[in-house]
């Protein structure tokens, strides 16, 4: 066969694999082909099939301390996954020393089997109810390995959305302080127009990068990824507002100049979207694209918690904020493989 047939059928060969496949096998590298991103993509795309059997009388269940979930829906339906534990006054993750065989089912056993019962919140509400249908598979869409179960939502009436839900396991926390369902931090009665919420996104944006020492983007609407509503601890409203420069929210190398910006803000005395809180970091220090997927106060003792997903070069992984008695926000908690946050990447602006 001639060079040029053989570089012919080397083409169509290579083609064929990434058309075909979701992962392309090369000289012992496995590549990973990423689909556009979307929130199913981002939030269960990559899961195994396995379907493991939570009723196996052999699995004894894992000794673990409570757990705080994350519940989200998407084209394969209602999901849930664990974000962090709760223990010695902190949320830390799972360890590396608790991943062993048959973890995942032994994870599920006793805290996934079907007709268990997780509490849901939104702002300081209780927003309804996820049951368990008992199947559990391994999600691999975040850097760390986390055991994804599936079931069913039972909604209060206005908390549908494309936004998740924190959750508890209701035996986890029995007797515990859980918000009531009249609520402690009702959300705002405000319905706001996805036009006017943008409108007010980017007012807050340019206050943020003006005065933040950001660099501008070519265009600031084009940079704007998304907005969330949320509730403050002082009952009023507050957007979760994502901005990225040089490439979009998900997985994948960007260029040198881009960076990933979030912030949380709120009307200040003089009727101005500003931000309370900020983390901007550019790809040289670590690419770290955030967004937010839920937020609420659980437990009427702890403080409201927002969670995001964060989108680096090769991996996505979780993060938690948290906001004190004076208002301030910080990290309480983010997935150990993620990149690293340097201390000049996050401020407080106050109120």
């Amino acid at each position: 066969m001639q060079r040029k047939e053989v570089l012919w059928l080397f083409v169509w060969l290579l083609t064929w694999a990434l058309v075909g496949c979701g992962e392309v096998t090369w000289g012992g590298a496995s590549v990973e082909l990423m689909l556009p991103d979307s929130r199913r993509a981002a939030a269960g795309a990559d899961l195994r099939e396995e379907v493991l059997d939570l009723e196996d009388a052999s699995l004894e269940p894992l000794d673990l301390p409570p757990f705080l979930y994350w519940v989200f829906a998407d084209a394969e339906g209602a999901a849930i996954l664990p974000v962090a534990a709760w223990e010695a006054e902190a949320w830390s993750p799972l360890s590396e020393d608790r991943i062993e065989p048959r973890f995942l089912a032994r994870f599920g056993a006793g805290r996934l089997n079907a007709g268990t019962e997780f509490v849901l919140f939104r702002g300081g509400q209780r927003a309804g109810a996820f049951i368990s249908d008992g199947t559990v598979v391994e999600d691999r869409s975040t850097c760390l390995a986390r055991p994804r179960g599936g079931g069913a939502l039972e909604l209060r009436q206005g908390m549908g959305g494309e936004i998740g839900f924190l959750a508890l396991r209701r035996d986890d926390w029995a007797g515990a302080d859980l918000v009531h369902a009249a609520g402690v931090d009702g959300p705002p009665s405000e319905t706001v127009a996805g036009d006017e919420l943008a409108r007010r996104a980017l007012a807050a944006a340019r206050y943020t990068l003006e005065r933040g020492g950001i660099p501008w983007p070519p265009s600031l609407p084009d940079a704007l990824r998304d907005v969330q509503t949320l509730t403050l601890r002082d009952r009023t409203a507050a957007m979760g507002v994502s901005l990225s420069f040089g490439g979009d929210l998900s997985v994948g190398r960007v260029s040198g100049s881009g960076y990933g910006v979030f912030f949380i803000a709120g009307v200040n005395s003089d009727g101005l979207w500003t931000p309370r809180w900020s983390w901007y970091q550019t790809t040289r220090q670590g690419k770290a694209f955030p967004r937010m997927v839920a937020a609420g106060t659980p437990r009427a003792s702890q403080d409201p918690l927002l969670l995001l997903e964060v989108f680096g070069e090769r991996d996505r992984w979780l993060v938690l904020l948290g906001e004190d008695s004076a208002g301030t926000w910080d990290i309480r908690y983010m997935d150990p493989c993620g990149a690293s946050v340097p201390p000049s990447a996050t401020r407080s602006w106050g109120s």
